[in-house]
C-alpha cells in the first residue's frame, strides 16, 4: 500500500507538470486504427528467428531439462519481453490487414504459440488475451470487446497448463502436446494457478523483511542499464533470491533497503509512469493506437514484474520505453525539420524574381 501511495504521488507530480500542455480527451471511445506498415510485420518475426537461430529447432521439440539455451541471459530477457508485445502487434495486424499480409501474420503467430508453449512458461496462457488486446486496439467494435472478454476467459482456463508442463519429466512441444491433449479442463487446479499470481504479496513481504540484506550498492547494480556481466549483477544475483526457484520482488528489494529507497526510487518511477500516461493519451487522441498500446503493454508488464521478479528485470522495461520514446521523438523532429526545409525552399523560390531583358 505504501509503495502504491509513493508511485501515485509521482504520477500526480508528472501530471501537474504537464498541465501547461493539456491533451484533449476523446469524446467517445471508438476508433478505427490505421493499417500497420509491412515493415512492422517483418519486425515481428525477428525475436522468433533469433530464438530458433540461437539454439536450433530440436530443443523446442524435445529436451531433457526445463531451461535451455540462453534463457536467463541479457539477450534472452530482451527477446522474452519483446515476444510478449509482439503477440499484441500480431493481433493488431491480423485485425487490420487482409489477404497475404494477414496470412503471414497468422503463420508468425502460430510460430510464437509453438515457441512460447515449448518454454512451458506462464506467458503461454497469456497469448489469447494479448492477441485479443491487439485486435481491440485495431478497432473498438462490439466483436473486439467480446473477443477481449473471450481471450481473458481462455487465458484463465490455460493458467494451470504451465504448471503441468514444468512437472513433466521431458520438455518441449512434443511432451507438452501430450499433456495438453490429456488435460482435464473440469478438474484442473485453477486455485493453484491463481495462487501462482497472488503469491506476489507474500513474495514482496519476504523480500522486504525476511530475505538477505539488500543495500544501495545492490540497487545501483540492478538499475544499471548495461548488460548484467558488465554491471556485476551476476555477482549478487544469487543473494537477491528467496530460494533456487523464487527471486526477490522488486518492491520488496526496495523495502529491504529502507524507506529512503522506497520513496526515492518509486517516486521517480511514478514520475516516469505519469509521463508515459501522457504519451498514451496523446497517442490515442492522435490515432497512434498501436504505439499507445505498446507503451501500455510495457507499463503493465513492469507493474507485474515488480511484484514477482527482481528490480533489475522490471526496471529494464522502463529503460526500453525511454529509448523507444527518444528514438520516436528524434525521428519525428527530423521529419518535421525536413518538411520545414521543403516549405522554406518553395517559399524562397516563389520570392525570387528573374530580371527582365532590356
Amino acid at each position: 500500500m505504501s509503495a502504491a501511495v509513493v508511485i501515485m504521488t509521482g504520477v500526480a507530480t508528472a501530471t501537474a507538470l504537464n498541465r501547461r500542455d493539456p491533451v484533449a480527451r476523446p469524446a467517445k471511445l471508438s476508433w478505427t486504427a490505421p493499417r500497420a506498415h509491412p515493415v512492422v510485420l517483418a519486425l515481428t518475426a525477428l525475436p522468433l528467428v533469433y530464438s530458433v537461430a540461437t539454439v536450433g529447432i530440436e530443443p523446442f521439440v524435445r529436451r531433457a531439462s526445463y531451461l535451455f539455451g540462453e534463457q536467463g541471459s541479457f539477450a534472452s530477457s530482451v527477446v522474452t519481453q519483446l515476444t510478449t508485445l509482439v503477440i499484441v502487434v500480431l493481433g493488431y495486424i491480423v485485425a487490420r490487414a487482409s489477404g497475404g499480409t494477414r496470412f503471414v501474420a497468422i503463420l508468425i503467430l502460430l510460430g510464437y504459440v509453438l515457441m512460447i508453449g515449448s518454454y512451458g512458461s506462464r506467458r503461454f496462457a497469456l497469448i489469447p488475451v494479448l492477441f485479443a488486446l491487439g485486435v481491440f486496439l485495431a478497432g473498438n467494435t462490439r466483436w473486439a470487446r467480446w473477443g477481449l472478454l473471450l481471450g481473458a476467459v481462455v487465458t484463465f482456463l490455460l493458467l494451470p497448463l504451465p504448471l503441468d508442463f514444468r512437472s513433466s519429466p521431458t520438455h518441449g512441444i512434443a511432451p507438452y502436446t501430450s499433456i495438453l491433449m490429456s488435460h482435464d479442463w473440469f478438474r484442473a487446479d485453477y486455485l493453484s494457478a491463481l495462487n501462482n499470481i497472488f503469491i506476489s504479496f507474500p513474495i514482496i513481504g519476504q523480500s522486504a523483511y525476511g530475505g538477505a540484506p539488500v543495500g544501495w550498492g545492490d540497487i545501483a547494480v540492478s538499475l544499471n542499464p548495461i548488460p548484467g556481466d558488465a554491471a556485476g549483477f551476476y555477482d549478487i544475483s544469487q543473494r537477491l533470491r528467496l530460494n533456487a526457484y523464487t527471486p526477490m520482488a522488486g518492491i520488496g528489494e526496495l523495502g529491504n533497503v529502507g524507506w529512503d529507497a522506497v520513496v526515492i526510487i518509486l517516486g521517480g518511477v511514478g514520475v516516469l509512469l505519469g509521463y508515459f500516461e501522457n504519451i498514451i493519451r496523446r497517442g490515442v487522441v492522435d490515432g497512434r493506437l498501436l504505439y499507445a498500446g505498446l507503451i501500455m503493454g510495457f507499463v503493465v508488464l513492469f507493474a507485474l514484474q515488480m511484484t514477482q521478479y527482481n528490480l533489475r528485470l522490471a526496471s529494464r522495461l522502463l529503460v526500453y520505453l525511454m529509448v523507444v520514446e527518444l528514438v520516436r521523438r528524434g525521428l519525428a523532429l527530423l521529419a518535421r525539420s525536413q518538411r520545414t526545409g521543403l516549405r522554406n525552399g518553395r517559399a524562397g523560390r516563389g520570392l525570387t524574381s528573374t530580371p527582365r531583358a532590356g
